[in-house]
């Protein structure tokens, strides 16, 4: 019996662990609460997509992703990865986008809705 109640308090001690892990990350909800700043999200983001696929994205896309809210991007790292998901990472002499707005600029789905995120490549 206490073998079963030390993998519970150990199993406890690692979801407390996860969770203060977590509640450093700036969120969408974090953002709503008040707790972190819409330009500190919009530049983890940034710096995320950069890092990622060699996209800077405009902080004014960025803010109008936050701002529908699409439960599947509540993260700066799931809104990365998706910009970074219509990017490929062969360059091509038409640039390096796989799915392109006319404008040249690569087009997510936020909300099942196309949208396109306007930036620069980095790399």
């Amino acid at each position: 019996m206490r073998e079963g109640i030390m993998y519970g308090k150990i199993g406890v001690v690692a979801l407390l662990a996860g969770a203060v892990g977590l509640a450093g990350c700036g969120t969408i909800q974090s953002v709503i609460n008040g707790d972190t700043s819409l330009t500190t999200l919009e530049t983890q983001v940034q710096a995320d997509a950069a890092n990622l696929c060699g996209f800077l994205p405009l902080a004014e896309d960025i803010a109008q992703i936050i701002k529908e809210n699409d439960p599947a991007l509540q993260t700066p790292t799931s809104i990365a990865n998706l910009i970074c998901q219509a990017v490929t990472s062969a360059p091509t002499t038409k640039g390096k986008f796989k799915l392109l707005a006319p404008g040249g600029n690569p087009v997510i789905l936020v909300n099942g809705l196309p949208f396109v995120v306007h930036g620069t490549e980095t790399k």
